[in-house]
């Protein structure tokens, strides 16, 4: 019994220690525009707290719909060279992920980012069909667009629409959850002291 219930406040503790949400977003955009044979990537930066894992990372069509296609590559420094150039070796490589679901990469849930750290997103395809993308002019002060149509990545003078989502391991549970376990175990320990 003491052992179920050791357990079972750990694991509420567990639990309550991790938040799933928006890291950073840009969800302002005012302005849309229609590209082909364009690659796009991204600077965020990230909150204070974290680290996060379980990341995921989506661009936005004109549609307010999630866009994603080929690779996308989390540096720690900007990259100035081609997408087809991105690769595990670049200077600054965190990881990449090829794995897309709704629209959205989705990361490898071991890798993670830290808070307060500016991270840069790119994109190793370019798009092969006219894709209608919002953007905004410089509202997201967490970082800069970068894209090439032909060559090597540049920063643009516009902001892309993107979330960056993913899952915080906080250091104390959130205090509604550290008062539920307080009460689960007082009432525990009373059920053990009246069998005694």
């Amino acid at each position: 019994m003491k052992k179920s219930f050791t357990l079972l406040c750990v694991g509420l503790a567990l639990a309550g220690s991790l938040a799933a949400g928006t890291i950073t977003e840009n969800p302002l955009a005012p302005s849309q525009a229609t590209a082909t044979d364009i690659a796009l990537g991204q600077s965020v930066t990230t909150p204070s707290g974290g680290p996060w894992t379980d990341l995921t990372f989506n661009l936005l069509r004109s549609t307010n719909t999630p866009y994603a296609i080929g690779d996308l590559y989390l540096l720690t420094q900007a990259y100035s060279g081609s997408p087809s150039g991105l690769s595990s070796s670049v200077a600054g490589f965190v990881a990449s992920t090829s794995t897309i679901s709704g629209g959205l990469w989705v990361f490898d849930p071991s890798v993670s980012v830290d808070g307060s750290t500016q991270y840069f997103l790119y994109m190793d395809t370019t798009f092969g069909d006219n894709v209608a993308m919002k953007y905004s002019g410089n509202t997201y002060s967490g970082g800069d667009a970068y894209a090439t149509s032909s060559g090597n990545y540049g920063v643009r003078s516009f902001d892309l629409t993107f979330n960056f989502s993913g899952t915080e391991a906080s250091a104390a549970p959130e205090p509604g959850t550290a008062l539920l376990m307080s009460a689960i175990a007082l009432t525990a320990f009373g059920v053990r002291r009246i069998r005694k």
